[in-house]
């Protein structure tokens, strides 16, 4: 159905009204319309009615376009307001259209009223997706904002040029004492130029560095222990670190201090991954606002999808690792067959053509083992499915996957491809939490992490080989929990 827009005409002369609601009837326009006279009646209508558009003459005998601007901006401000008058002078004009009013008309000339309404609407309807757009962002950047000053651990941003401070949390300052303040941070914060060179060597190398331990000045005497992790970002020229004080019984707290730092790395970085997404959309949609054909709106939204796609599949995997590391052992039996046959047939859609032949060797295609079925599905599918997004087109393309039972308690499962490999310097990082071994890959960066933590849960063992343009190979050793 059609949208009905409810009018409020401002106009004392009945006539002037009805050829004003005539000419936009003319137009195709539908609506409702009613005509008031005072202050009075114009503010029950705004009060008690969702008004889409005011039309209003200049001069009425109890008030004026002014006091009508003054009323509407207090009870609807976002609500569009033409002038639609007798002959006044350009003066009266601008000063309306200065006080908020959307156009001026003449009522000797109406022929471009229609028009006038088109982008009046338009142009309210992009106020409000507007203010609702940042309003959006400002409760996200709330949001994180509470994360940010509210961490357990210490945040920091600071430039790759000089090292100097960008901004830190509460905790950052706190562990560092004076050195987040307008100071050098690496120049003024390390002990030793050892640690100082470390870091920086491995920020050159790597582009971050990870967990790494060192004493900083502290007020005390004696000094005090940091852990620190970093990255850069050298589009925004700068590194984002993360500190943690592992002062207090340092050998003994070293695995606690771990794990509170892979749960804010994580919080942080997914924060990060949202964002960049959610800002490509909001930029879409002002581009195809902007478009100047339909076509390319239609291109702006085609490119909307992708990062909306982009994102759902950020927030399913980082559903799918929530749930899994609350998720309880559950003990069930797994056919190799049945089981390895669903995955193959859940994937399907990635190999459409059947373009990349998938051979199955079983060596007992009837024996039944005991673990945690949901979690090794994951594995599967997940190991599987990176198989068949990473191939290579200009070769004869295959997946080989093996089942050899060791003895009755142990598997060994074996997925292999001859696609475009790893590199050997990345193959340590691949099952870190975010790291894309490749810029073309469309993932959350966070399924192989997924897939160690599954096998770790089920005290198996993972591993890989892979030659970059050539193919990988994964490798995993599980055991019966019966």
């Amino acid at each position: 159905m059609e949208t009905i827009l409810n009018i409020v005409l401002i106009e004392d002369v009945e006539t002037d009204a009805e050829l004003i609601a005539r000419e936009l009837s003319k137009s195709g326009l539908l609506f409702e319309w009613t005509r008031v006279e005072t202050k009075e009646e114009l503010i029950y209508f705004l009060k008690n009615q969702s008004i889409d558009l005011i039309l209003s003459d200049y001069n009425l005998p109890t008030f004026n376009a002014m006091d009508a601007l003054k009323i509407k901006k207090e009870q609807s401000p976002e609500t569009p307001f033409i002038l639609v008058t007798g002959a006044q002078s350009e003066e009266i004009a601008v000063k309306c259209i200065k006080e908020g009013a959307d156009d001026y008309l003449l009522k000797s000339n109406l022929t471009r009223l229609p028009t006038s309404v088109s982008n009046a609407l338009k142009s309210a309807y992009s106020r409000i997706e507007r203010r609702n757009a940042q309003k959006e962002l400002q409760l996200r950047e709330e949001k994180y904002r509470h994360l940010f000053e509210n961490s357990l651990v210490g945040m920091l941003r600071w430039k790759l040029s000089d090292g100097n401070i960008i901004e830190t949390n509460h905790k950052a300052k706190e562990f560092t004492g004076l050195f987040c303040d307008d100071k050098n941070f690496f120049h003024h914060c390390f002990l030793n130029d050892a640690d100082y060179a470390s870091v920086i060597n491995s920020l050159n190398e790597k582009g971050e560095v990870t967990n790494f331990e060192f004493p900083v000045k502290a007020k005390e005497n004696a000094p005090k222990w940091l852990s620190l992790s970093a990255k850069i970002f050298e589009a925004e020229g700068e590194i984002e670190g993360v500190i943690q004080d592992i002062s207090k019984s340092k050998e003994s707290i070293v695995e606690l201090e771990k794990v509170n730092y892979e749960l804010n790395r994580f919080v942080y970085h997914a924060s990060h991954d949202l964002k960049s997404p959610l800002k490509s959309i909001m930029g879409l949609v002002q581009a195809a606002r902007d478009a100047e054909s339909l076509e390319e709106c239609f291109t702006y939204l085609d490119m909307f999808e992708q990062c909306t796609v982009k994102l759902e599949a950020l927030l399913n995997d980082l559903l799918l690792l929530a749930r899994s590391s609350r998720s309880e052992e559950h003990l069930t039996t797994f056919n190799f067959t049945n089981e390895i046959n669903d995955s193959l047939q859940l994937l399907s859609s990635l190999n459409p053509e059947g373009k990349i032949k998938v051979n199955v060797k079983i060596e007992r295609p009837d024996f039944e083992f005991k673990l945690d079925a949901v979690r090794l599905r994951i594995v599967l599918n997940n190991l599987i499915g990176n198989a068949f997004k990473y191939h290579r087109s200009s070769v004869y393309q295959f997946i080989n996957i093996e089942v050899q039972h060791i003895t009755n308690k142990t598997v060994i499962i074996s997925i292999e491809d001859n696609g475009q490999g790893i590199a050997e310097r990345q193959i340590a990082r691949i099952f870190d939490m975010f790291y894309r071994a490749t810029n073309s890959s469309e993932g959350s960066g966070l399924g192989l992490y997924i897939v160690k933590s599954m096998i770790e849960k089920m005290n198996g063992k993972i591993e890989v080989s892979s030659t970059l343009g050539v193919g990988t190979r994964f490798t995993l050793t599980l055991s019966s929990q019966e």
